[in-house]
């Protein structure tokens, strides 16, 4: 095969190759017949993956980036493929103007960003669906009996974490204490020692209500006796 190429790189960040092929045989006696193999689609692609390879091996010592020879389709992605822009239309585009091409490929960078978020955000329901089952798993496991016969005490709603904890603990109370999504925390329960955990969060809501009266009336006496002199 008689093959003639014109490598351009301009430093313009485009560096590219043109190739023109024969279509016939070349001899001894110059062109012969035409070789109507060389026309063959699968021969095309085997040596567009040749050319993936070598390029990848080249890639392997300076980037973590791969080309691929294959169509989107073969590939197995749902992606639409953008139109090859070419030198005109890349001159156009970098000077501020818009082509028809440079438009089409903005469609479609946005048709395809909005599929990858879909399934993104698909991906996080699946993740944050598994981590339910594996929260709602450990929940049963740790007050032996079922989500349905739980239930729960966000802390912000206690008034003193500690004293409450130490009280469940004293008592042999099964508790556990989760995160929510927003960082709160809950201590769940189960509904059989409802009344227990119900009587300790009302004594310590009482003893945290006599801590405050005191601390007020510790202040109020310390104002007074400032004031007296």
């Amino acid at each position: 095969m008689c093959v003639d190429f014109a490598i351009h790189d301009k430093d313009d960040g485009n560096p590219h190759v043109h190739i023109l092929l024969t279509t016939r045989n070349v001899s001894e006696r110059g062109f012969t017949t035409k070789n109507r193999s060389w026309n063959d689609k699968s021969l095309l692609i085997e040596w567009r993956k040749l050319w993936a390879d070598w390029c990848n091996h080249k890639l392997h010592f300076v980037s973590d980036e791969r080309i691929d020879h294959r169509s989107y389709t073969a590939q197995g992605i749902s992606k639409v493929p953008q139109k090859h822009l070419g030198a005109a239309a890349c001159a156009i585009e970098e000077k501020g103007y818009r082509t028809d091409k440079g438009s089409y490929n903005r469609k479609v960078i946005l048709t395809n960003t909005n599929a990858e978020i879909d399934k993104l955000n698909k991906e996080l329901l699946k993740l944050n669906f598994e981590k339910r089952t594996v929260k709602k798993e450990i929940i049963e496991t740790e007050l032996d009996c079922p989500l349905s016969e739980t239930f729960g005490i966000e802390s912000d709603k206690i008034p003193n974490m500690n004293i409450f904890v130490s009280a469940l603990t004293n008592a042999n109370i099964l508790h556990t204490i989760k995160n929510k999504n927003d960082g709160k925390q809950v201590i769940f329960f189960a509904n059989r020692d409802k009344e227990m955990v119900t009587n300790i969060f009302q004594r310590c809501s009482e003893k945290e209500k006599q801590t405050d009266i005191s601390h007020y009336n510790n202040r109020n006496m310390s104002v007074k006796k400032y004031r007296s002199r």
